[in-house]
């Protein structure tokens, strides 16, 4: 059987050249195992993690309209019929495991928040070579995602200046 040596290389090109076209700055957070304090009952969630991803490749937004009916629609021939129309945005995301700590691997109770909206992960595939994590999401409307904002801060300082002047 031939193998193509250069095959890394071009993968690795591809996603290169993804990003740079469709890239977008894209946060992926983990749920992490929540406890709860006996005392007050306060939830908290100590290994919620979030991870900043720079360039991902992000597709536009795909709409579904999906229709919901009750369980009387189907047990009876009568005209009465509950349910509703549903408009689903999902949208393909395409993250460079480079992006990601080493040994990260993204969970179906992950999530991702882009553009201040959350998307659930509906499905995560994982291509070959280990080159590109494949995560549709699927946007949930009307939820304002608990975001985890990282706080720094940046100052030049220059302790070697000095002054000639003599005060009395």
């Amino acid at each position: 059987m031939v193998t193509n040596r250069y095959v890394g290389r071009r993968i690795a090109a591809t996603v290169y050249k993804l990003k740079r076209l469709y890239g977008g700055t894209i946060f992926l957070y983990r749920q992490g195992d929540p406890s709860t304090n006996i005392e007050t009952g306060v939830k908290t969630w100590p290994n919620r993690e979030v991870v900043r991803i720079e360039r991902a490749a992000i597709l536009p937004v795909k709409f579904d309209r999906t229709q919901t009916q009750g369980i009387s629609v189907i047990s009876s021939g009568k005209e009465f019929v509950y349910g509703g129309m549903i408009d689903k945005r999902s949208r393909w995301f395409y993250i460079d495991p480079a992006d990601l700590t080493a040994g990260y691997e993204i969970n179906r109770d992950d999530w991702i928040v882009y553009e201040g909206k959350k998307y659930e992960i509906k499905t995560i595939g994982d291509t070959e070579f280990n080159s590109l994590w494949e995560v549709l999401g699927v946007e949930i409307p009307g939820v304002v995602p608990e975001e985890i904002h990282l706080l720094s801060g940046y100052t030049v300082l220059d302790v070697s200046q000095t002054n000639s002047r003599v005060v009395e």
